[in-house]
């Protein structure tokens, strides 16, 4: 997927530099409060990353159109995975932004297709629901 913004092409630069480093390089030499700082700053890029796809009318009829492709294979495999990437990605935010960013998702049966492209059972919009937040439990009752 092309993303054109600028801002956002740094925030992603950002996020995967700075997981990076937390996860791997400096783990055993940083101490909590740094440790609290980079994760503040991920989760801030992060939800500027998502909010840009989500909200991004032009960018998921494009994933829309790459992910339905069945012509060109790897274009498809490639939108699927920018897709996995992207939803766990937004595990991390907020409930209320996660749920109104997989709304937008299911305006444009994304999980529809996901679903036939896996090959799974037809999907029932409030079960996918379900399953995406299966640990938050305000939203299975």
């Amino acid at each position: 997927m092309k993303i054109e913004d600028e801002s956002i092409l740094e925030a992603i630069h950002l996020v995967y530099r700075l997981t990076y480093l937390k996860d791997t390089a400096i783990a055993r030499f940083i101490d909590d409060s740094v440790l609290a700082n980079i994760n503040s700053l991920i989760y801030v890029k992060s939800q500027d990353i998502i909010s840009h796809i989500f909200m991004n009318k032009d960018l998921l009829v494009e994933l829309l159109h790459k992910m339905r492709s069945h012509g060109d294979l790897q274009a498809k495999h490639d939108a699927i995975e920018f897709f996995m990437e992207v939803c766990q990605l937004s595990k991390n935010l907020q409930l209320n932004a996660r749920f109104s960013y997989f709304e937008s998702i299911n305006s444009f049966n994304l999980i529809e297709i996901l679903a036939e492209t896996f090959n799974i059972y037809k999907p029932n919009v409030s079960t996918l629901k379900a399953e995406a937040f299966h640990d938050d439990e305000s939203l299975t009752q």
